[in-house]
């Protein structure tokens, strides 16, 4: 008797586990290399990773904060069926974003990942104003 009443409470437990709301889709953005710093004259790239897990999401929003406050959203579109993954680069032109401190995340990114943090300066090397 005792057997099956553990054997009833596991298996209700399995059934309660597997009924439960699917995994939700995964998305993450990352700076293509190791650098965290760029200057305006050059190109910034992300890597932008979707995993299809039954959302299905067409485009997803990597949204990029500068330290005022100001932000720019790109549009990142995908095309993963369900059950895989996808990545894209995303690369800025230079001269995109303005001299400053940057954060950046997917908008549906959970909290729990840290922004991206990166700097961009001037396009001004300090040996570049001595004149020989």
């Amino acid at each position: 008797m005792r057997h099956a009443t553990i054997r009833t409470l596991v298996l209700g437990l399995l059934l309660v586990l597997s009924s439960s709301a699917p995994a939700a889709d995964e998305q993450r953005a990352s700076l293509a290399g190791t650098r965290t710093h760029f200057s305006m004259a050059e190109p910034i790239e992300f890597a932008v990773l979707y995993k299809n897990d039954g959302g299905n999401a067409k485009s997803l929003s990597l949204e990029i904060s500068h330290s005022d406050g100001s932000t720019v959203t790109l549009d990142v579109p995908f095309d993963a069926p369900a059950g895989k993954s996808q990545a894209r680069m995303v690369t800025l032109h230079p001269n995109t974003l303005k001299p400053g401190e940057y954060m950046a995340r997917m908008s549906g990114q959970p909290k729990l990942f840290p922004p991206l943090l990166f700097r961009v300066a001037r396009d001004e090397h300090p040996l570049s104003l001595i004149h020989i």
